[in-house]
């Protein structure tokens, strides 16, 4: 800070003082001075749209105080001697502010703050005791803000991301397969403090523009996030989220109905907000200009334009893309409603995928389930959906084992641990717009969980089902049968009756009843966001009641499922039947009455938290008298 010159005799301490605290403020000023001017000669991508908004509302602090002191030269000039204290005394207020706005400067500096974070630390700094600090403070805040709604407003009506410095606290995270729009913050950005019934109208056409290039170019489009590095502390991530959904819906309406017929009401309403497009730009214009940033009205506004654009997606889910149909269809192939066309597929394809896959493992699979469809026929109500089956290609591994296993050891665990086609099978189908909201990549994975886990169980019981009918054909009575075969008659009717159980309950007391439910709640609702919660709650509650994320209990499902396959390969070979298949018949006795007894143990003790009451349904059909679990301990 500068100061009076200490050889100066002929001033009294207390003039010292006095002229020091002016020259204080003097350096104070110069520093502001110089921040502003170093604003002004730099690009704006050196820091950004909102410290050129900080600095312009601190030169309209400053003016203030340069008013002041002109005030005082012309009360000099017209008096011609005013006294040192009374200078001091009318700049006294700026010493409080200065260093107020001294300290925050600092503040800002120092942590290299940037885009919406310098929101946070005028905030920290905004609720001072001193109203002139208090009222400076907030003056910044009001410029800074006028930035945010300006980049929030073209983000909300537009679906233009505002942002070329990276300042907001919606970023883009990623691209998919569609193209999106992105507006350049300088030159012609949307000034939210300017907003006409013609620049909306210009707007408009420059994302109908926008939207003939996508499909001409098929670029893909961004996807955004919520940065929270970037987020105001003031305002909820649940609000944000919502405003990150609205911008995003906006861009999917505007620019990815290439599927859509030019019939649609989207064309014929001439704005995705149903006229009301005019309506939230003026509302977002007040709750920008307010003197004080209000969260209630802030969120008013987005909450009103989020049911708007809401209910539109809904409509074009529900009406026009036809929602339920979809899951119908959904659930007849990846839950396997249309059990008789997967028994034949199963048929079809089993050779083909009992082995590991190649590159050629694909294409036979998907003769082999067009075949099956062309057996039974297509559903006249599905003819428009086009299913393909994948097959997954493990990547070759160099591993091998060394050291410590015996040859017979490792050759077992190779035979276990193979991977088949069947592990590695799954569904894909062409999803029309904009039913991607729902049906996202996430949910197909699930849906393909489940389609592996539930074909797992009906190849099990078709192996079993398939033995009964092998061992009928033998001819043979039970009491003329070896005890070999009498144990293998008896092992497989054990086995069919676990499958069975098993199968019933997936069918009717899972599949049935949670798909009933999300029908019901589909269609009761009016609104996009509880449709999608509802149908990702759909895929969690089945996952989880077919034991997908209960690793256990999966485990010791697909090593019964493994033992089906063993005893129908042993049942085919029975007249050439060697030592080691009596011994192998005999171990596999052994096991599944081991992992029956430790599936059921391990239902039970889960069931018994009453966490999963659809279990005891279960429990009850398949060891109804201790069957399994009294055999596990033999």
């Amino acid at each position: 800070m500068a100061q009076v010159a200490h050889d100066l005799s002929w001033i009294t301490s207390s003039e010292r003082d006095f002229l020091n605290r002016l020259c204080r403020l003097g350096t104070l000023y110069m520093k502001f001075h110089l921040i502003i001017e170093r604003q002004d000669n730099v690009p704006t991508a050196s820091n950004g749209h909102y410290w050129r908004a900080l600095c312009d509302g601190l030169r309209h602090i400053l003016a203030d105080y340069l008013k002041e002191l002109v005030a005082l030269e012309e009360e000099i000039v017209a008096n011609g001697k005013v006294a040192l204290t009374h200078i001091v005394r009318t700049l006294e207020p700026y010493q409080t502010l200065f260093t107020t706005l001294h300290i925050l400067f600092q503040d800002l500096e120092r942590h290299k703050v940037h885009g919406c974070q310098i929101l946070d630390v005028l905030h920290e700094h905004s609720n001072h005791g001193d109203p002139t600090c208090q009222s400076a403070v907030r003056e910044l805040q009001f410029h800074c803000h006028q930035v945010f709604f300006r980049q929030l407003s073209s983000w909300l009506l537009h679906g233009l991301l505002v942002d070329q410095h990276a300042e907001f606290f919606i970023q883009a995270a990623g691209t998919t397969a569609t193209g999106a729009a992105t507006a350049d913050a300088g030159g012609d950005s949307v000034d939210g403090a300017n907003i006409s019934t013609s620049t909306l109208k210009a707007i408009k056409q420059q994302t109908v523009r926008l939207k003939k290039d996508s499909r001409r170019q098929r670029q893909p489009r961004v996807l955004h996030s919520v940065s929270s590095k970037f987020l105001p502390s003031y305002i909820p991530n649940q609000l944000a989220t919502k405003a990150l959904f609205i911008g995003e819906a906006v861009q999917m309406l505007v620019t990815d109905e290439a599927g859509v017929k030019r019939s649609s009401s989207l064309y014929k309403s001439g704005s995705i907000f149903e006229e009301k497009e005019i309506v939230f730009a003026r509302q977002l214009l007040a709750v920008q200009h307010l003197p004080l940033f209000s969260l209630t009205a802030t969120e008013e506004v987005i909450m009103d334009v989020y049911s708007c654009i809401s209910g539109r997606l809904w409509h074009y889910v529900m009406k026009e893309a036809n929602l339920v149909e979809h899951l119908r269809v959904f659930k007849n192939h990846f839950l396997l409603g249309r059990g008789e066309l997967f028994s034949s597929f199963l048929t079809q394809a089993d050779q083909i995928l009992r082995s590991p896959p190649n590159n050629n493992t694909e294409h036979d699979a998907n003769i082999a389930f067009q075949q099956s469809i062309g057996q039974l026929g297509s559903a006249d109500d599905e003819s428009g959906f086009s299913f393909r089956v994948h097959v997954a290609v493990p990547e070759k591994s160099s591993a091998t084992g060394v050291g410590g296993g015996s040859g017979a050891a490792a050759a077992a665990a190779a035979v276990q641990d193979r991977v088949t086609g069947w592990h590695n099978i799954s569904l894909s189908c062409a999803v029309t717009w904009p039913l991607h909201l729902i049906f996202t990549d996430t949910a197909i994975e699930d849906y393909n969980r489940l389609f592996r886990f539930l074909l797992s169980v009906k190849r099990a019981a078709q192996f079993l089902h398939g033995s009964w009918i092998n061992l009928m054909a033998t001819g043979q009575s039970l009491r003329s049968m070896t005890p070999d075969q009498r144990l293998m008659w008896k092992l497989r009717a054990e086995m069919a009756f676990f499958v069975d159980n098993l199968q019933y309950y997936l069918q009717v007391d899972v599949l049935t009843v949670q798909y009933r439910q999300l029908i019901d709640r589909v269609e009761a609702e009016q609104n996009f966001e509880a449709v999608r919660l509802a149908h990702d709650t759909f895929l969690a509650s089945l996952c989880a009641q077919c034991f997908l994320n209960l690793k256990p209990a999966s485990h010791c499902l697909k090593e019964i499922f493994r033992m089906a396959s063993i005893l129908y390969e042993l049942l085919l070979k029975l007249s050439d039947w060697t030592d080691a298949d009596h011994k192998r018949l005999q171990d596999l006795q052994k096991m599944f009455a081991r992992q029956s007894g430790l599936l059921l143990k391990i239902l039970s003790s889960v069931g018994n938290h009453r966490a999963n009451p659809h279990l005891a349904q279960l429990l009850l059909r398949s060891d109804f008298n201790h069957f399994y679990t009294k055999n596990s301990h033999h």
